[in-house]
């Protein structure tokens, strides 16, 4: 079990996490990535940005907060923090920054398809993805999928309207 001294030591731990990518959201961001170093294990933080600079961000993001290797990593990080109180307050910092940076590039994808902000406000753009994906996947893991597809499909449906199909899965 790693343990940690100081704040600073469990926050450059967190942020250094990586994050495995699977091979559609890797095609996407690696096309978008603009210089940005990209492979198959990127940081959350590193892929976040290189998400939101992709041609289909709204795309990107749902395809990152689905991914259920994600959603159990973060689910174990939560767990572990329940009794480790620096843990627990570098996890809460960083999810802040990380919403925080994701509201702002929300906005600007919600500008670029104009849509108000009172219609539908970043940060609470930000909340509902996020909330759906972990509910859905970690529901999905105790075998709960009742209104899953449904809820599925109109996210889905919406980002369609907005950005276009679904990015194709490469193989």
């Amino acid at each position: 079990m790693r343990t940690f001294r100081t704040n600073a030591t469990a926050r450059t731990y967190l942020l250094s996490v990586p994050i495995r990518l699977g091979n559609a959201v890797n095609a996407q961001v690696e096309a978008s990535a603009k210089g940005l170093p990209v492979s198959n294990v990127l940081t959350q933080v590193e892929y976040q940005a290189s998400a939101l600079a992709s041609p289909q961000p709204l795309w990107a993001l749902w395809e990152f907060s689905t991914d259920p290797a994600g959603v159990a990593l973060t689910m174990e990080f939560i767990a572990l923090s329940r009794h480790r109180p620096t843990l627990r307050a570098q996890i809460a910092e960083y999810s802040e920054q990380f919403r925080r940076q994701q509201a702002d590039a929300i906005a600007a994808v919600l500008d670029r398809y104009g849509i108000q902000h009172e219609d539908l406000p970043p940060v609470v753009a930000s909340v509902l993805m996020t909330c759906l994906s972990r509910v859905i996947i970690m529901e999905d893991s105790l075998g709960v999928t009742g209104g899953h597809a449904e809820t599925v499909s109109r996210v889905e449906h919406w980002f369609h309207a907005l950005e276009g199909p679904r990015p194709a899965r490469p193989g």
